[in-house]
């Protein structure tokens, strides 16, 4: 199952009525918790020097870099997602017919 502990622990618990009290589920909201959770559901810093991931802040207006700090707008983080969805799904249309974008 994919995704972060906290999603996991929901898809557990809604579909199988199970909460797991494994290692990995125990430390949900602990920092290295937030760490993990940040990779699968979030995006790297826009900074090249860091390998560091955004995480949602608090106030759901933005994203800020958990190592570094760097703040990225909302609407930025939405216009490169739907960048990031046009260009998939030219490629997927593009591969099949053996097509060059």
């Amino acid at each position: 199952m994919v995704g972060t502990t906290a999603t996991r622990q929901k898809a557990l618990k809604e579909q199988y009525l199970f909460s797991c009290t494994c290692i990995h589920c125990i430390k949900l909201g602990q920092n290295d918790d937030i760490q993990e959770s940040a990779i699968p559901e979030g995006y790297r810093c826009k900074d090249k020097r860091c390998t560091g991931f955004l995480l949602r802040d608090s106030g759901n207006k933005g994203f800020t870099c958990q190592l570094c700090g760097l703040v990225r707008d909302k609407e930025e983080i939405k216009n490169t997602v739907h960048e990031i969805q046009s260009l998939s799904e030219k490629a997927s249309f593009s591969l099949p017919c053996g097509r060059i974008l």
